[in-house]
């Protein structure tokens, strides 16, 4: 998934604080498996922004990447804030010179609130003492579901959106897979072993990979193709 043969135009990779990071868009890009997809993205030829919310290491890269003449972009994102993971793939597709988007890699991803579920009700009981049947329990904590589902549940969305823009530069064809000068896009998304081992110490993470294996085909959003890596079995 990270081999290319012919730069793509625009990508951008993703990140989450304390996890990993299209045109280019790759969040969670400025650590970890995502600033490996981004690095290789960039000397590919491939216009590259690296959305992440690790700002300080994000530019860093970003600037180190582009003194070696390659063209990255660093945007804060937090995936878990749909507004903040918007802004990030429009820098994406601002600083792309067709104007759309081709590839993106999304890699955000926590490890979460450890335990199982019944580890967490065992707590809130033990907590809430003898007014336990009179209390509102406390909300579960879910991090990863938050940041690994939800929040690239939102991403996918942003990144399917922004692959099927048409470019806005002359002479570029159709955006996604149609007509003369057509672009093939892709989006790649990180699995787990989680996603197909049982895992009951952590419900929080097994459950974010779990749902996020369900996923579809995005068939009906022009050419575009979707992977789902395991990193543990590559």
């Amino acid at each position: 998934m990270v081999t290319i043969s012919i730069p793509s135009d625009s990508y951008i990779t993703c990140s989450h604080a304390g996890s990993f990071s299209a045109d280019s868009c790759t969040p969670g890009g400025a650590s970890g498996i995502g600033l490996a997809i981004a690095t290789r993205f960039a000397e590919s030829g491939a216009y590259v922004t690296i959305a992440d919310m690790q700002s300080e290491a994000g530019t860093r890269i970003a600037a180190q990447l582009t003194s070696q003449g390659h063209a990255v972009t660093f945007a804060h994102c937090d995936v878990t804030d749909f507004n903040s993971a918007a802004e990030a793939f429009k820098t994406a597709v601002a600083t792309s010179p067709s104007k759309t988007l081709d590839v993106a890699a999304l890699i955000a991803g926590v490890v979460g609130e450890g335990g199982s579920l019944v580890d967490q009700v065992v707590k809130a009981q033990a907590e809430a003492g003898d007014g336990a049947g009179e209390r509102v329990p406390l909300k579960p904590r879910h991090p990863a579901m938050d940041v690994n589902l939800l929040g690239v549940y939102d991403c996918t969305y942003l990144a399917l959106y922004y692959m099927n823009l048409k470019s806005k530069v002359a002479g570029e064809g159709a955006a996604h897979g149609k007509g003369e000068g057509a672009r093939t896009k892709s989006l790649i998304l990180i699995s787990s072993t989680a996603a197909y081992t049982d895992i009951p110490m952590f419900s929080d993470y097994q459950t974010s990979k779990c749902e996020f294996r369900s996923f579809p085909q995005p068939s009906n959003a022009g050419d575009i193709s979707k992977g789902n890596p395991t990193p543990f079995h590559l």
